[in-house]
């Protein structure tokens, strides 16, 4: 909890300083007006669905969620933000403040789990 709560501090600042297919498996990502929800399921240690591209708009707040079994942290670069296995399921809230494209993957291995494009 303390490390989740240092990550979006950390990540807040960075952005401040900065100025700027479904597979049958997880539920594919959903936007709202409360934001975007990602969610992530694993079976087996592996993702439950193929790589999918998600949009999000710039300035939305960006809420992936994990759940299932898994051996290694999820990265979600440009926004550098982890979640790691010891959380169990878990769930990683950030604003998508930085346009651009942006892998979330597994990562010791480097296996894609999905892209963002933030615009």
């Amino acid at each position: 909890m303390i490390r989740r709560a240092v990550a979006i501090i950390v990540f807040t600042f960075a952005c401040a300083a900065c100025g700027g297919g479904d597979d049958g498996g997880s539920p594919p990502p959903t936007d709202s007006a409360s934001g975007t929800e990602i969610v992530i399921a694993f079976e087996g240690g592996v993702p439950a669905r193929d790589i999918w591209r998600q949009d999000v708009p710039l300035g939305d707040l960006v809420s992936v969620e994990v759940s299932g079994d898994r051996d290694e942290d999820i990265h979600i670069h440009g926004y550098d933000l982890y979640i790691t296995p010891d959380e169990g399921d878990a769930a990683l809230e950030f604003n998508a403040l930085i346009p651009g494209r942006f892998e979330i993957e597994l990562e010791q291995s480097g296996r894609l789990i999905l892209e963002i494009t933030v615009s």
